[in-house]
Parts: C-alpha cells; structure tokens; sequence
C-alpha cells in the first residue's frame, strides 16, 4: 500500500461520494509507483457499490485525468489471449490537491463513452499494433521506446525492422516470441540487420 496514494486520494474533491469511495480503494491497493491492478468484482465487494456505478465512476475519474487505464491480456495457447484486471495509475505526481470540486467532473454531465485517453504517441501505437506478441505492460514498453527513438534508432527504421521481424517469426509459438520490453531493451532490431547482411552477402557470393 502506498500511503502517499492513499492520503493524495483522500483529499481530492471528486464531487461524489462513489467516486471518492472507488479513487480511495484504488489508492488503497497502489504500490509504490502509484498503481494497481484490482478488478471489478474485488472494487464492488470493497465499495459495496453495484458494477455499473464502479465502471461508471472509473470513467469519470479517468475523465477527470485523475487515473489512467491500462488494459491487460494474457497469453493462452498460440495466439489466443484473455482479458485480466485493468491496471490503473493514479496521477499522485500531475494532480496536486483539489481544492475544489474538480470541473471535468461537476461542470459537465455524465456523456457515456467507450473512447479512453490516450497516454501513446501514434508512432509508439502504429509500432505496438505491428508487433507479433501483445504481452506484458504496454506503458512500460512505451518508456523504453521513447528512451531509444532518435538516440539509438529512428521510428521509422524501427516500424520496418519490425515488420520484418513479424514476417520472421510468422506461424512460431506465442511463447518463443520476447514480450516488447524484452524486445526493445535487447535491441533485437540489431538482429534483424545481421540477419539482412548475412542474406546479402550470401546472395553476393551467389
């Protein structure tokens, strides 16, 4: 449990009582990196709110850019995956304490969306979207992108050398493929290269 969460969350106005209930048991469960990863029902069975005032108070607090939303996935067998807890970061370091009744929640009515922010650059997601394995924590792949875009290679040199990456493992096992992390902190990309020049040179001797 993080307690800078939990005092952080207890002194925001989020102009609800429920709101405030679910922001408070998310704080509740956080480490210390401000996030978590509960589900629904463990929220409902700590809120004793229903399902449908839990999902709606999670969207007004991400409306609100109190929390953010990750979904997750795990990996079953060859390239079907499954749905688990969402992770949630709360933004303890972006939000100070609101000393009023925070706007984007009380100013505007309740507009029912699916449509949740956006915390990816559109290259990190076209690059997450081409990549052959879904697994692990996006936003910690998208860290690692932004630390090596530009400063070890281009984002476009990356995209195409991920594509052929794809093409290269194309019908292996789920599990043989690295998650992104792995992927990026490895500087796989560099393998992809080798792997080029060696068919070059083999076609030059040819």
């Amino acid at each position: 449990m993080s307690w800078s969460a939990l005092e952080w969350a207890s002194k925001q106005k989020v102009g609800s009582s429920p709101r405030k209930f679910v922001l408070v048991t998310l704080a509740n469960f956080c480490d210390d990196e401000n996030k978590c990863f509960p589900s629904i029902k463990t929220i409902i069975k700590m809120t004793e709110l229903s399902e449908s005032t839990v999902k709606r108070c999670i969207k007004d607090l991400i409306d609100a850019k109190l929390i953010l939303k990750e979904e997750r996935f795990e990996n079953l067998s060859g390239e079907l995956t499954r749905q688990t807890s969402n992770m949630y970061y709360l933004q303890v370091d972006t939000h100070g304490v609101q000393s009023d009744t925070h706007p984007s929640i009380t100013m505007k009515p309740h507009i029912t969306t699916n449509k949740e922010p956006n915390i990816y650059t559109k290259d990190f997601d076209d690059w997450w979207n081409v990549y052959p394995r879904k697994a692990g924590s996006k936003s910690k792949a998208f860290t690692i992108y932004k630390k090596i875009i530009d400063k070890e290679i281009d984002k476009d040199e990356l995209y195409s050398k991920t594509i052929k990456y794809k093409q290269s493992v194309h019908g292996t096992e789920q599990r043989f493929i690295p998650h992104p992390t792995t992927w990026l902190n490895g500087k796989r990309w560099e393998i992809i290269e080798e792997k080029d020049t060696r068919i070059n040179l083999n076609q030059l001797v040819g």
